[in-house]
């Protein structure tokens, strides 16, 4: 499953621009919505990456994820 999520769930998943700093800014609602409904039910894994994949003039985030349901560990990266 792959999709631009809109939201960030982890609080080094934004950050801005000037200054540089994380901003801390996560929608724990919505994470733990997605977890409670499909994560956890599915057993789905998260593919870990580290692009930030949402550019604007403020800063960037990283808003685009993909879970898979196979068996594969967090050590694997793309």
């Amino acid at each position: 499953m792959a999709g631009d999520w809109n939201y960030t769930a982890l609080d080094e998943e934004r950050y801005t621009s000037d200054p540089f700093k994380w901003t801390g800014s996560r929608q724990t609602a919505e994470e733990e919505h997605f977890q409670q409904q499909v994560g956890r039910p599915c057993k789905l894994i998260e593919f870990e990456q580290h692009v930030f994949t949402n550019k604007c003039s403020t800063g960037r985030a990283r808003l685009d994820r993909v879970y898979t349901i196979l068996g594969w560990t967090s050590s694997w990266t793309i």
